[in-house]
């Protein structure tokens, strides 16, 4: 494989490519050779799309523009639900009294800086972090750290971009709040080597292992109602642990901390996506038997009841974690699955289930958090897990992102349903036209059927009906 470092003609940013060149030769210029590289890394904007054919391109012209047009990047943030403070029009907040810089490349903080001195800002302007601040240990026990860390991540991907640098605010209540996202940075020595490791790696992932067994697991949640539509609590019929158990919700400060409201299912992961939906069946009539009440409906989606967010969470291991896998995942998966989501629970966003949302595993995988409870029916739930397959399988190619433009991400978030439809039919073609469509046909088929019809989903239908469950064992 090859790689290009490509520049604007006019860059100032002599010494950053000297450094990075000098830990990674490669051949670089302001214009491509005739014959595409494998990966391009544009350092500025170079004016290459990152949906360029034939290559892969880090820090897409795209991106770069949102990034460095405040407009845009406000929109984008806000939607996304980070919080920023607006240069071009001051937002009313206390002063700043601690900055963070954090560099960032797709999901890791190569550099965590922080400002030194008793300085408070009036401003929202940043400042130079190589002459005020001092790099900081990313000790994630410690909150605030945590949250900055977060936040520089979520930005750099909401964005757009593969890497970047975040400037962030701390204000006298603890309240932060990105003040400027830079696609281009001033590196020193220790910032270039850990980028060109960081890039290295990349490589290596994306480039050379190619995974075949891509295994799959999930942990979809429900929620439990009596007949009165009162909240029963998961924790008074399932364990803490098991292939269906419960755990909280951690925005509510009430009762739910100790008596456990959402009952999640944690079937056996699989490699094949139709074992995967049978250990699904399994653990939900292991559900019904240890419930055996029919007058305790089941409710899946994204908030049947109004407090109670729930997800579908997707587990994938044997694959690597990276920016790229993320937006095929939230462009060929949530993008169309938002089709079929009620008003009710798009409000679980963007607290949860904004784009991208990820969490890495113990085991060396990573859980994709950004759907809703996909239980809602057997064929959105064969479809949902067929399409993670095949998304696993094939995501190198595949290139439309319309979720980079903002008028797109407004319908995601706010369920502009009619925009959004318009655009399954060639996200569609685009997998259909992939090599393993054919295995999972069977699957996938009936599911975009559901799509096209865009029927939203009943949040207080009980599931046990479609998925023709047991409500009580003497039916067992």
């Amino acid at each position: 494989m090859s790689c290009f470092l490509l520049y604007p003609n006019d860059t100032d940013q002599e010494k950053n490519i000297e450094w990075i060149r000098s830990f990674f030769p490669m051949e670089a210029g302001s214009k491509l050779p005739f014959s595409l590289p494998s990966l391009v890394i544009q350092w500025g904007n170079g004016g290459l799309s990152g949906n360029q054919r034939g290559t892969v391109v880090l820090n897409g012209a795209e991106a770069y523009q949102c990034a460095t047009r405040p407009v845009y990047r406000d929109r984008i943030l806000s939607l996304n639900g980070i919080p920023v403070a607006s240069v071009m029009k001051q937002d009313g907040e206390t002063p700043t009294l601690r900055r963070y810089f954090a560099f960032v490349f797709q999901q890791d903080v190569l550099g965590l800086f922080r400002s030194n001195g008793n300085q408070i800002w009036m401003h929202h302007r940043p400042t130079n972090f190589k002459e005020d601040y001092e790099e900081v240990e990313q000790d994630l026990k410690n909150r605030e750290i945590r949250k900055v860390v977060h936040y520089a991540i979520r930005t750099i991907y909401a964005l757009g971009l593969d890497f970047g640098g975040v400037f962030i605010g701390v204000n006298q209540q603890g309240r932060m709040r990105i003040l400027e996202v830079r696609p281009v940075v001033n590196l020193n020595e220790v910032l270039a080597r850990r980028f060109v490791k960081s890039v290295q790696r990349f490589i290596k992932t994306y480039f050379i292992l190619h995974p075949e067994q891509v295994m799959l697991g999930a942990d979809p949640e429900f929620v439990l109602k009596d007949d009165k539509g009162e909240p029963v609590m998961a924790s008074s019929f399932f364990p803490r642990r098991g292939m269906v158990g419960c755990d909280q919700v951690v925005l509510r400060t009430d009762a739910t901390q100790s008596k456990l409201p959402l009952a999640e299912l944690r079937p056996p992961p699989s490699v094949e996506p139709e074992k995967l939906f049978k250990n699904i069946y399994v653990a939900m009539v292991l559900g019904a038997r240890k419930i055996n009440n029919p007058d305790i409906h089941w409710l899946a989606g994204g908030m049947p009841l109004e407090g109670y967010p729930i997800g579908g969470h997707l587990h994938f291991s044997r694959i690597e974690l990276n920016s790229q896998f993320l937006r095929i995942l939230d462009n060929y998966l949530a993008l169309p699955l938002s089709i079929l989501e009620s008003e009710q629970s798009r409000k679980r966003r963007p607290k949860y289930g904004y784009l991208g949302d990820f969490r890495r595993q113990f085991h060396g995988g990573f859980e994709y958090r950004t759907l809703p409870s996909w239980l809602v029916s057997p064929v959105v739930t064969r479809g949902v897990i067929a399409m993670a397959k095949l998304l696993a399988l094939h995501y190198k190619n595949l290139r439309k992102l319309p979720l980079q433009e903002v008028n797109v991400q407004e319908g995601f978030y706010h369920g502009k349903k009619d925009e959004l439809l318009q655009l399954l039919p060639k996200l569609w073609r685009d997998l259909e036209a992939l090599p393993s469509y054919y295995r999972y046909a069977k699957f996938l088929n009936p599911f975009k059927q559901v799509l096209l019809e865009g029927v939203e989903w009943d949040e207080n239908e009980d599931i046990r009906i479609g998925w023709k469950l047991p409500d009580s064992i003497g039916m067992l």
